[in-house]
C-alpha cells in the first residue's frame, strides 16, 4: 500500500529496510522517535490534543490551508530548492490578494493596539 515508497522517505532506507525486510511491529515510542509520527500523545488526552490541533488549524485560511497541503505534496518531488520556493513565492502572492488576507491583517492589528 506504498509504504516501500513512503517509509524510505521518513525514516531513510536502512530503517525502512529494516522495519520492511523484518515484518516487525514499531511500536509508538520507537514511532516517535525515528519520527514517523509528529507526536506522542497519552491516551487520554487524545480527544484534548486533536481538538487542540483542530482549532489551531481553524484559525487558518481554508485556501492557506489547501495551499499549504498541496505544496507539501509538491516539493517532495522538487527538482531544486529554487523551485520549491517559487511554488511557495506563489502560493503566498495569490494568498495576499485574498480577502481572508486582510482580514487576518486587520486581526492582527488590533491585537498589536490591545497589547
Amino acid at each position: 500500500m506504498g509504504s516501500s515508497y513512503f517509509l524510505p522517505k521518513l525514516v531513510g532506507n536502512a530503517r525502512a529496510a529494516d522495519i520492511l525486510l523484518t515484518g516487525r511491529t514499531v511500536d509508538a515510542a520507537e514511532a516517535d522517535k525515528i519520527g514517523l509520527i509528529s507526536r506522542l500523545v497519552d491516551e487520554k488526552k487524545l480527544m484534548a490534543v486533536a481538538l487542540e490541533i483542530a482549532g489551531d488549524m481553524l484559525d487558518k485560511t481554508p485556501l492557506g490551508l489547501r495551499f499549504t497541503k498541496e505544496v507539501l505534496i509538491q516539493n517532495q518531488h522538487a527538482p531544486s530548492l529554487e523551485n520549491a520556493m517559487e511554488l511557495e513565492n506563489r502560493n503566498q502572492s495569490i494568498l495576499c490578494i485574498t480577502p481572508d488576507f486582510f482580514k487576518a491583517v486587520e486581526k492582527f492589528s488590533q491585537r498589536k493596539k490591545s497589547s
